[in-house]
């Protein structure tokens, strides 16, 4: 995943979105530019955030293109970036498993442009 332009960095992160259930039920993770990782659920539309860290694993800077792993397990997910473990948390999957998607945020004085190239989904054999 890249930020390929952004001008108000701090404002402009990429991410994914996982144990998607809707709106109001999932987990963000997203990354800035500047190397800070954030991952966030929301929960009956309420926010919390379960850490926030800069972090070596991260090519910092706009235009420089991150490979980001989640590996997703019933109660707990590891995010890997450039190959390295950056974090482990505890999570819940929703019941179906929930649903992967990608995300961009942009302040609409700022737009931003983020590219995805690469995007796999595997399952567990556990």
């Amino acid at each position: 995943m890249t930020i390929a332009e952004a001008s108000k960095i701090p404002n402009s992160p990429i991410g994914l979105v996982f144990w998607w259930q809707d709106w109001d039920n999932y987990y963000s993770m997203f990354v800035w530019a500047d190397g800070w990782i954030e991952v966030r659920r929301i929960v009956n539309g309420k926010q919390t955030t379960i850490f926030t860290e800069e972090t070596l694993a991260l090519k910092k800077g706009v235009g420089e293109t991150n490979s980001v792993e989640l590996d997703l397990k019933p109660k707990d997910a590891t995010i890997f970036i450039n190959g390295t473990k950056v974090q482990r948390f505890k999570g819940r999957q929703p019941k179906d498993g929930g649903v992967i998607g990608v995300y961009g945020i942009s302040p609409e004085d700022a737009p931003a442009t983020f590219t995805f190239d690469n995007f796999v989904v595997n399952t567990h054999d556990e």
